[in-house]
């Protein structure tokens, strides 16, 4: 066990038991920089502040690992990490559910459909 911003070694240990290739992985993470329930594909990229898949990319030594974000909103800058790690207010309830859903949606739509599908699908700008 271990915390999520040192997910690359456990993540790591996992891929070498399946023996899976980073590119095969899809990491679901949260997004400050999407709002409150957007999803957003990326097939490779930097890890955009986020300290766990910086984990991920540290440790496979690749940005090319698929993920998909899930947005939780702006936090203001001195609070991050409570905002992170608080609960969501009452009325963003439903924004989040909705956005897990679909989440649980596009997830599976990449792994039966591949990335590059799930991105054209997904990646529209939604009615929130």
């Amino acid at each position: 066990m271990t915390y999520m911003n040192r997910s690359g070694q456990p993540l790591d240990a996992v891929a070498q038991f399946y023996k899976v290739e980073p590119g095969e992985i899809l990491v679901v993470l949260d997004d400050l920089a999407l709002p409150l329930g957007r999803i957003r594909f990326r097939p490779d990229g930097g890890s955009g502040g986020h300290n766990g898949l910086e984990s991920i990319i540290m440790q496979f030594a690749t940005e090319n690992i698929p993920r998909l974000r899930v947005g939780i909103g702006a936090a203001p800058r001195e609070e991050t990490v409570d905002y992170v790690l608080g609960k969501f207010f009452e009325e963003e309830k439903p924004l989040v559910a909705s956005g897990v859903d679909r989440a649980v949606a596009a997830a599976k739509w990449a792994i039966d459909n591949g990335l590059v599908s799930a991105m054209n699908t997904f990646n529209k700008v939604e009615e929130l």
